[in-house]
């Protein structure tokens, strides 16, 4: 067929411009054509390697705003959209246009097709489908026979995705492997290219699962935006996303751990016994003083500490209570600036956390009209947000539930008291940084889930055009209050805040740190942990953690440790049954049907690949590194104090990370991308600039280990290893507290 060739001046005469089936308009910075179907679609090159694809909307013009602009404008940044000059001609194939950074995309002559090459000349991406529809687009290409598959953000399942379809959405899978916490829609292949779908709205990714030969993005929208990133090499593709999303600030080295974080009831007192009610039993904890002392009888004092409970109520509901809080709390902040140790709090996502700080009006909190799928109204401006977008397993969202009130982040009012009357007292206080939880509740704005919708009632609504709110709230609200803590204690030469949050979606990395959520302590889900991370570093989050060796015994035991006098308080130690009305039983924190020695092995395991990772944590209803016996304990101390010693390599590679994407931790694929036996290693991983790391990840003193072409020195040992293009594998014996780690010689930098 020919080709109709218009010059246009501008983008909005080009969207107004009819265009029949098959017909290509060309203009100097855009190429608008029809695809089968009459989908009026436009390809603008964005420089640096990165192309963008998008559908018309049902009025004809195209939309500018995706996730990663709403981003920048909520960040109060320019937005990432430079459309660069066109060049070419037309090919057997179809039609070629080339930019200045030497990439290439050939369109095919009907429409139906985009190949994209690689400066180098390699054809990297291939679309072969684009098909918008109401609610319900699919984007498709074509995937090669073995071509291996990574990204999605931070997932437990695994690492290459070839051969699955999972949904790329954040929720609370509570010991979920199938579950993702954070959800980056990109993905990146073995070709060398990658794919950044533009948008907040969850979606459902096949890799070969439906059809072998194709991958398909299937999202919950009526229009198609997407980055195509035409690299030679996966490890360059992060770099391109940070680009348009955002780069991660680089984190203090306290932040890098042991960061000692535990459930409650631990530290909600600052010395002494203490206790709470935990899923229906009163459950024994220890004061903040008592726990740091066993710290440091161990001699790994940690380099921070969550405290939970009302760990940030320093208000309270009279004059005289406030005053007593604050009293207590700045004990515990003091205490714990003696060594160093920074003081963190633990909060919900989006919490408004002290309607007793000065200055709070109700009208700073989110509200939404709830209604059936027929529209009757269940709950009109109702401020209590609902976990309704997947039914969690997560024992700490009862039944009787009714949700969490939040902060109303496009007030800019509600934002100033936000930071000035809650957040400045903490940071007064001496708080340096927050665990966020739960950023997995809020539901979509006019999405039906079951028979219930929501409608928001934002004071500025304009704030998430372009942004579906169940990715886009947590994340705007995590990526603004860092940076904006960041500033106010750079200011006074306190270094940065941290930002530990458990969910989000495109652009979280510049927070920067995530965990991994609730995880069983049980061999079965040590890989989690690792996969995690993996898929975190590979989706442009390289800044990961997660519970160390888990957060909760696979089934726990109650196991009656003491009685509590309810009159005075008093603990008796002595005794485990009640023997009036004014008594109630404490239960241990820590009972479970592990036995004693498979959790020491167990939490050697999970200990010694968690010191070569981005940050050691910890956190659960499990016991405490000191609460296991010497030879465990002596463990925990020299792992701890590895990681010490690899802070400048941490440092050093956290500063790469940060700006070009190169993750901390990555699978050997990213660095040896053309071997073939690399692509389905995923228990090992590389570390920094120089380590193979492989964790034993079972009830096992061995494992098989394979290692990519090159001179690699296993540590501990000094045997060497010479290996040529192709890999070698062999077994190695690794006896529990130990761990298989090689140190490459010329690691590729």
């Amino acid at each position: 067929m020919s080709f109709r060739m218009v010059a246009l001046a501008c983008a909005a005469c080009m969207a107004a411009y009819g265009l029949s089936a098959g017909e290509i308009v060309v203009s100097e910075r855009a190429v608008d054509f029809t695809a089968p179907g009459g989908v009026r679609c436009r390809l603008t090159a964005e420089g640096g390697a990165m192309w963008r694809v998008r559908t018309a909307r049902p009025d004809g013009t195209f939309a500018e705003v995706g996730a990663a602009q709403a981003l920048a404008r909520w960040m109060g940044e320019k937005e990432p959209s430079s459309p660069q000059p066109l060049s070419g001609g037309e090919t057997a194939d179809g039609r070629m246009f080339t930019v200045a950074d030497g990439t290439k995309a050939v369109l095919a002559a009907d429409g139906s097709a985009i190949s994209f090459l690689s400066a180098g000349g390699r054809k990297v991406v291939e679309i072969t489908r684009l098909e918008p529809g109401a609610g319900a687009s699919v984007l498709a290409g074509r995937l090669l026979d073995r071509e291996a598959v990574y990204g999605l953000g931070e997932r437990l399942d695994r690492v290459n995705k070839r051969g699955t379809r999972v949904m790329v959405c954040t929720r609370d899978g509570y010991n979920d492997s199938d579950a993702s916490y954070v959800a980056v829609p990109m993905f990146s292949t073995t070709r060398g290219g990658g794919v950044f779908v533009n948008a907040y709205e969850s979606i459902t990714a096949d890799f070969g699962a439906g059809r072998a030969d194709e991958w398909r993005m299937e999202m919950q929208r009526d229009t198609i935006d997407a980055y195509i990133f035409a690299t030679d090499r996966m490890r360059d593709v992060p770099a391109r996303y940070m680009a348009l999303t955002g780069h991660p600030s680089i984190p203090d080295d306290w932040q890098f751990g042991p960061v000692v974080c535990r459930y409650a009831p631990d530290f909600r007192a600052f010395e002494g016994p203490t206790s709470c009610v935990v899923h229906k039993y009163l459950t024994f904890g220890m004061g903040l003083k008592n726990i740091i002392e066993r710290y440091r009888e161990m001699g790994a004092l940690p380099t921070a500490v969550i405290a939970e409970g009302r760990t940030c109520d320093i208000y309270g509901r009279t004059p005289e209570e406030g005053q007593a809080l604050r009293a207590e709390f700045k004990k515990g902040v003091d205490y714990l600036a003696k060594d160093g140790i920074r003081y963190m709090v633990y909060m919900s996502m989006g919490s408004t956390m002290l309607r007793t700080a000065p200055g709070y009006k109700s009208e700073y909190e989110v509200t939404a009209t709830v209604t059936d799928a027929a529209g009757k109204v269940k709950k009109a401006r109702t401020s209590r947000i609902p976990f309704i977008t997947f039914r969690s397993n997560n024992p700490d969202v009862r039944s009787d539930y009714k949700g969490n009130m939040y902060i109303d982040i496009t007030d800019p009012e509600a934002w100033k008291w936000y930071l000035d009357s809650v957040w400045q007292p903490l940071l007064d206080c001496g708080v340096r940084g927050a665990k966020i939880d739960f950023c997995e509740e809020m539901p979509d704005d006019g999405v039906l889930y079951g028979d219930t919708r929501f409608r928001y009632h934002w004071k500025h609504p304009e704030v998430f055009e372009g942004a579906a709110i169940h990715h886009a709230y947590p994340t705007f609200f995590t990526v603004k209050l860092c940076r904006e803590l960041t500033a106010r204690l750079r200011a006074k030469g306190l270094g940065s805040f941290m930002a530990l949050a458990r969910g989000g979606g495109i652009g979280l990395q510049r927070a920067p740190f995530i965990w991994a959520g609730d995880q069983k302590r049980d061999f079965a889900k040590l890989d989690d942990h690792l996969f995690a991370m993996l898929n975190s570093g590979v989706s442009g989050v390289p800044f990961a953690t997660y519970d160390m060796a888990g957060y909760h015994y696979t089934s726990p035991v109650q196991t009656p440790v003491a009685v509590r006098n309810k009159l005075t308080g008093a603990y008796d130690l002595s005794r485990t049954a009640a023997s009036g009305p004014d008594e109630e039983v404490v239960y241990r924190r820590y009972s479970g049907n592990l036995a004693f020695a498979a959790e020491q092995r167990l939490f050697m395991r999970g200990l010694a690949f968690t010191a070569y990772s981005p940050c050691i944590q910890t956190h659960g209803y499990v016991r405490h590194p000191f609460e296991f016996d010497g030879e465990t304990r002596a463990r925990y101390v020299e792992y701890a104090a590895l990681h010490r010693r690899l802070a400048g390599e941490i440092a050093s590679a956290s500063r790469r990370a940060a700006e070009t994407g190169v993750p901390i931790v990555r699978p050997l694929a990213w660095d040896y991308q053309e071997d073939e036996n690399a692509w389905g290693v995923e228990d090992e991983y590389l570390f920094c600039d120089r380590y193979l790391v492989a964790p034993i990840l079972a009830d096992a003193d061995s494992r098989e280990v394979y290692l990519p072409e090159g001179a690699w020195v296993e540590r501990g040992t000094g045997v060497r290893h010479d290996v040529p293009f192709g890999g070698k594998r062999f077994t190695v014996k690794v006896p529990a507290g130990e761990i298989a780690v090689f140190e490459k010689e010329g690691f590729k930098k």
